[in-house]
């Protein structure tokens, strides 16, 4: 990534309060109340004048099917080193969650630069 960025870990979470802990790469659909996030960790060296990386995150589902798209802004603020950011993943929040295995891959300019996966079970 551009400006010696780095993106030191991701995972999905079941967790609102960002605990890392939390992480996890299968649950029960039944089990989600709430949101589901994609958290991306962040080192860089010291930022002088705020800037912004903007990410193309794409989920997958096990046929290969890409069912959302978009583009997400991340912003590093003045004096920052580490950053983490979440984004949510899945359907909208009045769809239920289909059964099965999922992936999310993260692109910058074109680039895979992460891609997480994860199961949904009954």
């Amino acid at each position: 990534l551009p400006g010696g960025v780095k993106l030191t870990r991701s995972y999905i979470s079941l967790d609102k309060d960002r605990r890392e802990e939390t992480k996890t790469d299968r649950f029960s659909a039944s089990e989600v109340q709430g949101k589901v996030l994609l958290y991306l960790h962040f080192s860089f060296p010291r930022v002088r004048e705020e800037r912004e990386l903007t990410l193309r995150l794409v989920e997958y589902y096990e046929d290969g099917f890409a069912h959302n798209v978009r583009t997400r802004p991340i912003t590093f603020k003045t004096g920052w080193t580490k950053s983490r950011h979440g984004s949510t993943i899945g359907p909208a929040s009045d769809r239920e969650w289909a059964v099965g295995r999922y992936g999310v891959y993260v692109y910058h300019e074109g680039r895979k630069v992460a891609q997480v996966e994860y199961e949904v079970t009954p």
